[in-house]
């Protein structure tokens, strides 16, 4: 490869690190946090110290958005961060069950309309991905003819795409925590099968909305899992390195990572912040790589439950950055 190509192709110095935030609330979380906490943009800020992050991001934002998102960033970006799709997800489900319980209890109608759901998403993640290293891309060129093109004779579209895509940190959607024996982080369903005050028919009813709800948890794991896997394949297709990937789902694995059972929360907010700079491999102001492992090197987390899966998430969370009962003020 030659010279120009690998300058292009490589993540190349961070000295003048311009990171701008894409997407949704998972990176737009500040009116989440509690009092005296960080987001997830100021996480990235004290980690960063003086290199510039712009939050373009906006809460409750979908796939349709990041268009706009785009034309309102700051030129001279050196880095794009895209977190979307999970209000996109949210949407999908609430269609699925606006048919009520026999939509969500009938095989052919979920494969159906998950398999709708999941293609469409697809489709405009793919698009809205080529969007965002095509900006990337036409910033690099602008920048480069307002200095006189100095520098980079010969340096093709093609070369220039390479270095957009080098640059690019894609995160993918995470699960909900839903935890049935935590006080806000409960999911209910309501089933009634047969309308009565008779003792048996009411145990019977509540019988079938506990059912209702255990399957309406798994189908938002399976369809987190299904979202994930369609970001990763559409970042991979355009040539996203693995490790500018970030699998929020080995991110978000502890109760206290979220301030509600969607929203992360300032500790969260610490661990995406941290595997963002992993994945950019960006240093601090003495040097320091960011205190995170490569992503290559998270364990796959099963889809388990119980005590047992909880204590194992613990012990290799590489992502947890210590006690997170110390003060934010106090990690950093």
């Amino acid at each position: 490869m030659p010279s120009h190509e690998r300058a292009y192709a490589s993540k190349g110095s961070h000295l003048n690190l311009h990171m701008v935030l894409l997407g949704d609330s998972t990176l737009d979380n500040g009116r989440w946090v509690a009092p005296g906490g960080f987001s997830v943009t100021e996480h990235l800020k004290l980690r960063l110290g003086q290199r510039r992050v712009t939050n373009c991001a906006v809460d409750g934002a979908m796939l349709g958005a990041v268009g706009g998102q785009l034309a309102g960033a700051p030129n001279g970006a050196t880095h794009l961060v895209l977190s979307v799709g999970g209000n996109d997800g949210l949407g999908m489900f609430g269609e699925l069950e606006a048919g009520g319980p026999r939509a969500l209890l009938s095989p052919l109608a979920l494969y159906r309309g998950l398999w709708r759901a999941m293609c469409d998403f697809e489709a405009v993640y793919a698009r809205t991905l080529v969007a965002v290293v095509a900006w990337l891309a036409a910033g690099k060129a602008a920048n480069e003819a307002a200095r006189g093109g100095t520098g980079q004779k010969g340096v093709t579209p093609d070369d220039k795409r390479a270095w957009a895509v080098g640059r690019v940190v894609v995160c993918t959607v995470y699960r909900p925590m839903f935890h049935q024996s935590s006080p806000g982080y409960r999911l209910q369903r309501s089933c009634t099968l047969v309308e009565s005050d008779k003792w048996l028919f009411r145990r019977l009813n509540s019988m079938a909305s506990s059912l209702l709800t255990m399957w309406t948890l798994l189908l938002l794991r399976v369809g987190t899992l299904l979202m994930a896997r369609a970001v990763e394949r559409q970042a991979r297709k355009i040539g996203v390195p693995s490790s500018n990937i970030v699998h929020l789902n080995h991110v978000m694995t502890q109760v206290e990572d979220f301030a509600n059972p969607i929203e992360p929360s300032s500790a969260g907010g610490r661990k995406i912040a941290n595997a963002i700079c992993a994945a950019l491999g960006a240093e601090d102001e003495q040097g320091i790589v960011a205190r995170a492992p490569p992503l290559s090197s998270v364990p796959s987390v099963r889809l388990r439950t119980g005590a047992t899966a909880v204590r194992s998430k613990e012990q290799n969370d590489p992502y947890r950055g210590g006690d997170l009962q110390q003060s934010e003020s106090a990690y950093y």
